[in-house]
């Protein structure tokens, strides 16, 4: 009468959230403990296709701490659901946030309670992509995205630059999808406004004088 027991499962192409923007689909197997007030789902995945977007900029929201006075708080769900899923990416997870466009593969573990919002542990890297800065689509030279909690914002670590130049420049990203910290960098390292001017340009500062000065 109150469901204990336990079933196992193997799914194929299932849909773990299906969004506009974000969605992804996973084939693997797993074992569900059916107890009625406190199921618990347990799995190892693999991602047969999926994509990640973010907004440039996130939607206003209030801060935990603040009370809405007259506002009852939501009721605690009946059933207290738990889920630890562990997903290898495969060879078709793609995301799109900040201009970063790229592909994504490593390991994610995703984990699920009941009344709260799917959070993910993992180091995940890139595989090509492009990043798009002052006007330029720059190639990714190194990138590595952490998730640490929430799904929706993982940590950046992304190296991306204009290649084939005397002076290779570019963008670093760090910190997270919704405080991301972007500074210009270069090989070799030049001065801040000779690197917007390789990434832009494509020349040093200096030439484009010359040139007007022929003209």
């Amino acid at each position: 009468s109150d469901g204990e027991g336990g079933l196992e499962f193997t799914a194929d192409r299932l849909p773990l959230f299906q969004r506009p923007d974000r969605w992804l689909a996973i084939s693997g197997s797993g074992r569900v403990q059916t107890r009625w007030d406190k199921p618990e789902i347990n799995a190892s995945m693999r991602a047969d296709g999926g994509y990640l977007e973010f907004a440039k900029t996130p939607a206003p929201s209030l801060s935990d701490d603040v009370v809405v006075l007259g506002k009852a708080a939501p009721e605690p769900p009946a059933r207290k659901l738990q889920a630890r899923i562990e997903v290898d990416l495969g060879q078709q997870l793609y995301l799109s946030a900040l201009g970063l466009d790229t592909q994504l593969a490593g390991q994610l573990t995703l984990v699920a309670r009941s009344g709260q919002a799917l959070r993910a542990t993992g180091s995940l890297n890139t595989v090509g992509g492009t990043f798009e800065g002052y006007g330029q689509k720059l190639a990714i030279e190194r990138g590595l995205v952490n998730f640490q909690g929430s799904l929706d914002n993982p940590g950046l670590n992304v190296v991306a630059l204009r290649k084939g130049l005397e002076v290779e420049a570019g963008v670093s990203i760090l910190g997270t999808v919704r405080r991301p910290q972007i500074k210009l960098v270069s090989s070799p390292e030049v001065p801040d406004a000779e690197k917007l001017s390789w990434i832009v340009l494509g020349r040093a500062p200096d030439g484009g004088k010359i040139g007007r000065a022929h003209v």
